[in-house]
């Protein structure tokens, strides 16, 4: 409140900047010292480039003040790894701070929805994280169904139920595929989880006549 009258409340909250971690907070201070952006980019984008735990914060304050730098690719997939492990508790608010860069996050984040080796908290925030971000993408978010784990499923569903019949192409093309006789086959569990998950899909969009064939008897 004391910032656009007293300048030299700037620097002090530049400092709060860096050391809080609660998205909310963090917003209402990157609003506050926008005007004095100019003063502070230099310094966020050097905590930004640390791996250190003002690297959030910092970036929080880069996504309002300098989203279409080109220092963000080298900076996005630690980012996006940051945002995956914030608590639950105030994930959704993370997701509100970082909008401004979420087209530059929806790679590094189906990185670490696809990763394996990173905890199932973290791969269903990324999954969350991506439903958000590309909720005006049905397309996108079928092929990310597909690829869905059981905890994965809920989020990005739920996105792609409210555009009707839009996401419906892409499941149908998926069933088309013939699974690998060979059952040593690299892609043929690939091939039949996806088509599980597509399968699944279009039986809870109303639409069973395509599921019903997978279920017959085969070797």
């Amino acid at each position: 409140a004391l910032l656009p009258d007293d300048a030299s409340q700037a620097e002090p909250l530049f400092e709060d900047l860096l050391a809080n971690h609660d998205p909310v907070v963090l917003a209402v201070l990157a609003k506050g010292l926008a005007p004095h952006q100019a003063q502070f980019n230099d310094r966020l984008w050097r905590a930004a480039e640390q791996s250190t735990p003002a690297r959030l914060s910092a970036a929080c304050a880069l996504a309002r003040f300098d989203p279409h730098s080109p220092r963000w690719s080298s900076i996005i997939a630690p980012v996006a790894g940051d945002l995956a492990s914030v608590p639950a508790f105030n994930s959704a608010q993370w997701m509100e701070v970082f909008r401004p860069m979420q087209a530059k996050l929806v790679e590094p984040l189906t990185a670490i929805f696809h990763d394996v080796g990173r905890s199932e908290t973290q791969r269903v925030l990324a999954a969350e994280l991506l439903a958000a971000y590309t909720a005006q993408q049905p397309d996108t978010l079928a092929v990310l169904l597909m690829d869905a784990d059981e905890n994965q499923f809920g989020p990005i569903f739920d996105r792609l139920k409210t555009h009707g019949d839009r996401g419906l192409p892409v499941l149908q093309r998926e069933l088309t595929g013939k699974l690998a006789k060979e059952k040593d086959n690299p892609g043929r569990d690939k091939l039949a989880r996806r088509q599980a998950n597509a399968a699944a899909a279009l039986l809870r969009l109303g639409h069973p006549e395509n599921a019903w064939p997978l279920l017959r008897h085969s070797p």
